[in-house]
């Protein structure tokens, strides 16, 4: 067996989308239901039942309701399954285009399921990820964040505002949406150890420039920032703006972000 991967860049570059034969239902059956000699693809038990990943027309020749037809596309690379950002990155990659997948990781691969009238965009939008010709654009603009955790403040832009990891390395990962890049680096060692990082941490509001990064939800984004070690602050310190509303707030090591909505009808 190959060695599993779990450097994201290494990842991209080597998924090799392959779409496999047949058309693929997604179907559940009732807890201790007889299979009737159908072996699945892929079985998973809930409380309402066992779902099913079978080949379409074993599902019709059982008379189970079609919940989903799919196309079946698996990724060559063998992929840790502790690995952080591939599934990420092929999400975004696919729902930029429009297109849903359902995703199965075994212990060496990953398979997408995507609705079967689209697996060709699917496979192509999955390649051009890999090769790095994605539609998007180079960004337009970006910006550098020194970190002395480097993992706990990606992490922080990555699900709060939310940013799609582009690219992940040793000392930094690239973080991007929407035109814009940013990249988290980490502070070189023998700097880091003499920062002490408070607990929450002291803000850092005297610096001469401030990140401005757009969200969905100012509310979503107060939600989510304590689960990430950062914050915004609350409502009463909104204000607003031609075309949108702002507050500020911090990542978990203090840096001042300025957060903002698109006013309704913007």
């Amino acid at each position: 067996m190959s060695t599993p991967i779990a450097d994201l860049a290494l990842l991209m570059s080597r998924m090799e989308p392959v779409l496999n034969d047949g058309v693929w239902a997604y179907a559940m059956v009732p807890p201790g239901t007889e299979l009737g000699g159908v072996e699945p693809l892929a079985t998973f038990r809930e409380a309402e039942g066992l779902t099913l990943v079978v080949p379409e027309a074993d599902a019709q020749c059982q008379g189970w309701p079609v919940l989903f037809r799919a196309a079946w596309i698996t990724l060559q690379v063998h992929s840790d399954l502790q690995a952080v950002g591939l599934t990420a990155a092929f999400a975004r990659a696919l729902g930029d285009a429009g297109i849903s997948c359902n995703v199965l990781a075994g212990a060496c691969h990953d398979h997408l399921f995507v609705p079967v009238e689209r697996s060709q965009e699917a496979l192509a939008a999955l390649r051009a990820l890999s090769s790095g010709n994605g539609a998007e654009a180079p960004p337009a603009a970006g910006a550098v964040v020194f970190a002395k955790d480097l993992a706990r403040v990606a992490a922080f832009y990555q699900h709060v505002v939310p940013m799609a990891v582009q690219h992940a390395g040793a000392d930094h990962v690239v973080l991007g949406a929407g035109g814009f890049e940013l990249t988290i680096h980490a502070i070189p060692e023998p700097i880091a150890r003499d920062i002490t990082i408070a607990e929450p941490p002291a803000l850092r509001d005297e610096t001469p420039i401030k990140l401005i990064l757009p969200v969905a939800s100012l509310a979503e984004a107060r939600r989510r920032a304590p689960a990430w070690g950062g914050g915004l602050g609350p409502v009463g310190r909104e204000w607003a703006a031609q075309g949108w509303r702002a507050c500020d707030g911090h990542d978990p090591e203090g840096n001042v972000v300025q957060f903002r909505e698109a006013s309704a009808g913007a």
